[in-house]
């Protein structure tokens, strides 16, 4: 047999088979794409079960998604101490359980293996740290300019979500939070993908910030493995069925206030202690914390 012969064959085969598949897919790009009759439908059947969908900006379309490889979370303790203490000539450090923590008048910072936590002290003489619930503007505004002066701790950082969602917006604007405190969480975007566990918190009290945490995993690119996903209505029907069991009624319904797709650690075991993530549809409601809808297999979590 001619190897050589065969192997060219084999590779041309190959070549065509892609080719193929390629056209196949930009033939069919547009059955990727939820429809108006579809949102109609899943409108009516979660109005069924009291549940009103006031999303203004539903992925419209679902191709094939890839899957993303980030490193594990290796912090620079020399960096992070110089990024959230003014002064650090009075700084001591003490191990606590295998964990370095560099406390000051200033407040207290803890470097665990996944996660950094810092905790400010009352009266902290960074003015970033005494913002208050009083003032949610100025908080928004100087947390971003915070994560624009630290690119290299927090690259592509944006605003994410406010928690609690229990705060009122009047119409002029302002914000009246009827809680004790809340959460302006800041997470990585990455070719228009939110990396969920990449995340930058502040914690906001009446008194100043009370806490801020910090989890970062380094991107390491796409796996180039592209899988099917469902559809943004599909993930809002799974959403119909993980709901049913929460009582509701006409003058309380569960409001879902957004949808969009996001990236979850999955696993990590390739032997090379790289994480892998799954997309899934991030469906924000008004009953809780938002649920995640695996985007390949449909399942909640």
């Amino acid at each position: 047999m001619n190897w050589d012969r065969s192997k060219t064959i084999l590779i041309l085969f190959l070549i065509g088979l892609n080719a193929f598949l390629a056209a196949m897919y930009f033939a069919y790009e547009d059955d990727y794409t939820v429809s108006r009759d579809d949102i109609q439908v899943i409108t009516t059947l979660l109005g069924q079960q009291d549940i009103l969908l006031a999303v203004t900006d539903m992925p419209r379309s679902f191709p094939p998604v890839d899957q993303l490889n980030l490193e594990p979370a290796v912090y620079n303790s020399a960096q992070l101490v110089n990024t959230f203490f003014i002064d650090t000539s009075n700084i001591s450090q003490t191990i606590e359980f295998g964990n370095p923590i560099f406390s000051s008048p200033e407040g207290t910072l803890t470097i665990m293996q996944h996660i950094v936590r810092f905790e400010p002290s009352q009266n902290s003489p960074n003015p970033l740290f005494n913002t208050t619930t009083e003032n949610f503007h100025l908080a928004w505004t100087s947390f971003a300019q915070f994560l624009q002066a630290n690119t290299d701790l927090f690259p592509s950082f944006e605003i994410d979500q406010i928690t609690p969602a229990e705060f009122n917006q009047t119409d002029t604007g302002s914000y009246n939070f009827a809680i004790d405190s809340f959460t302006i969480e800041f997470r990585q975007h990455y070719r228009g993908y939110t990396i969920l566990p990449n995340i930058l918190s502040f914690t906001i009290t009446p008194t100043g910030v009370s806490e801020i945490l910090y989890t970062f995993y380094p991107l390491d690119g796409f796996t180039g493995l592209r899988q099917p996903i469902i559809s943004a209505v599909q993930a809002l029907f799974m959403f119909k069925l993980e709901t049913a069991h929460i009582h509701t009624h006409a003058y309380n319904p569960i409001i879902i206030t957004n949808i969009d797709l996001v990236h979850d650690i999955a696993f990590s075991e390739d032997g090379f202690g790289r994480i892998t993530t799954v997309p899934y549809y991030r469906i924000f409601h008004t009953h809780g914390e938002p649920m995640l809808i695996n985007a390949i297999t449909g399942g909640a979590q």
